[in-house]
This record gives structure tokens, C-alpha cells and sequence, in this order.
């Protein structure tokens, strides 16, 4: 099984803001649906399971 690492999958500053918030973080799966560079990661920290949703910039169509 492939672990799911944080920092690759959102950029710094909201990696950053995650764990203060909520510490040490374990990614357990990328929810994600692939539009723009909205994230949807569920994550757990110490017993507590929790979705996040991480977004940023504008989507542009060509």
C-alpha cells in the first residue's frame, strides 16, 4: 500500500494550516474529483478522522 503524503498532494501554506489545526496528520485517501486544484483529503489525526477541503485560484477554460 502506497501512503499518501501531504505536502505532495497541497501546496505549503495549507499543508501548513492543516496541522496547526490538527497536529500530525495521516493522509488515508485523496477524494478528490479532478476540477481545478480543489483537494478533498481525508485525513486522520490521532483518533480523529476528518475531510478537508483545500482550493485555490481561479479555473480558467480554454
Amino acid at each position: 500500500m502506497t501512503r499518501l503524503n501531504l505536502d505532495a498532494l497541497v501546496p505549503a501554506a495549507p499543508a501548513q494550516q492543516i496541522r496547526q489545526w490538527l497536529g500530525d496528520v495521516e493522509v488515508l485517501a485523496d477524494m478528490s474529483w479532478n476540477l481545478g486544484d480543489t483537494k478533498v483529503l481525508h485525513l486522520q489525526a490521532g483518533m480523529k478522522h476528518v475531510v478537508a477541503k483545500t482550493g485555490g485560484g481561479k479555473r480558467t477554460t480554454t
